[in-house]
């Protein structure tokens, strides 16, 4: 198309939103309770389309799920938990557009939990959020799959009490929070969050953690943009 004799004139069709995600920094508490409360949370600069991603996972001696979670008092989605090998797994999020700094992120989980860590990852630049898809497993080493959009993320939460952390496989470019710790008697509880931002559908894309210990528990969660 030709505009006004000014020239050639360009336009873009069907160019997606993309998502940017900041991996903003994690917690831990000791504390054996059921609902834990991270008050010292920071979310990153404030934006209208902010969408913030909370990983969690815990030790202690019993399998247990996320029940419910707050990010700064809004309501998140738990879009991926589970209980198994006495530990606990779970992926919320929620768009938080205001708040920075000393922020409160809540979890609840279905029983008590000797010790949680936390971290908070922060989405912008998507429009409108939404999860995508999800998978899991309990044993070491094994592959799950699950989709990612163009322009998505996809975050993997897992944890074992013994051994070290290791290579995550499926990862274009990552970002991994080892996480040591001290709750209890599990003292070497490992943690790692990573994130792959994504330029091309891909379905049933294969993620896994090579080597991992004990109490093994992993989940990765996708997120696309409108």
């Amino acid at each position: 198309m030709t505009g006004l004799g000014f020239g050639p004139q360009f336009y873009a069709v069907g160019v997606p939103n993309i998502i940017t995600l900041t991996d903003v920094f994690n917690y831990n508490s000791s504390a054996n309770d059921t609902t834990h409360n991270f008050t010292a949370c920071d979310y990153g600069a404030e934006a209208e389309d902010r969408y913030i991603v909370a990983a969690f996972t815990r030790g202690g001696l019993a399998s247990h799920t996320v029940v419910s979670a707050t990010l700064n008092g809004v309501t998140a989605n738990v879009v991926a938990t589970q209980g198994a090998n006495l530990s606990g797994n779970g992926i919320v999020f929620a768009k938080v557009p205001t708040g920075t700094t000393g922020l409160t992120s809540s979890v609840t989980w279905s029983g008590a939990a000797a010790g949680t860590s936390v971290t908070i990852f922060r989405l912008v630049g998507g429009g409108t959020i939404t999860f995508d898809d999800s998978a899991m497993t309990t044993t070491n080493g094994a592959t799950i799959q699950a989709d990612v959009k163009q322009g998505g993320v996809a975050i993997w939460s897992q944890g074992h009490r013994t051994g070290p952390s290791t290579t995550i496989v499926g990862f274009n470019a990552m970002v991994i929070d080892a996480i040591t710790n001290a709750p209890g008697l599990h003292s070497s509880g490992y943690y790692g969050s990573p994130y792959d931002l994504n330029f091309v559908d891909q379905i049933n894309r294969s993620f896994s953690w090579a080597t991992g210990g004990d109490r093994y528990n992993a989940i990765v969660a996708t997120f696309k943009p409108s």
